[in-house]
């Protein structure tokens, strides 16, 4: 049987549960090397990566060109951040992102997000076959993908 894992809902009362859980996942992978897909940015977000980086993880981000756009306005810091970091890589997909991934170690995250974009509810599992799909989107986005420096300069 596949144990699927652990899923976080956040109802209407708790937008953020879901948002509070990924943060935690993330903080807790400093060390780690962390491969994650996000359809947004989130300062949450941003601040537990770098404090994970500050752990020493490895972090490979790919996000898509309405994340950068959004970004590079309102993010410059952490923009800057993983431009200059040698243990963080964003690539820019030309697909576009609709759902969020994390995985290291033997942990995958899969995030559901509404409309609105807010993230609505995470699935946390140890399971190996979730970890090659997981694995398998990672590498096909990534494929398409195109460094977040080289996109910068073309704009």
């Amino acid at each position: 049987a596949l144990d699927a894992g652990d899923l976080t809902v956040a109802p209407d009362r708790n937008p953020l549960a879901a948002v509070d859980r990924i943060t935690e996942l993330l903080r807790e992978g400093g060390g780690a090397e962390i491969r994650a897909v996000s359809p947004v940015v989130i300062q949450q977000f941003n601040e537990a990566a770098t404090e994970a980086l500050d752990a020493g993880a490895e972090i490979t981000l790919v996000i898509d060109r309405d994340v950068v756009e959004t970004s590079v306005d309102s993010f410059e810091s952490a923009t800057d951040r993983a431009l200059d970091n040698d243990d963080a890589t964003v690539y820019v997909s030309s697909n576009r992102i609709e759902y969020g991934l994390f995985r290291y170690d033997d942990l995958t995250c899969v995030t559901a997000y509404d409309r609105r974009n807010n993230p609505r509810c995470v699935l946390e599992s140890r399971d190996r076959a979730i970890a090659e799909w997981a694995d398998d989107r990672f590498d096909s986005l990534l494929d398409d993908a195109r460094p977040l420096s080289v996109v910068l300069e073309g704009a």
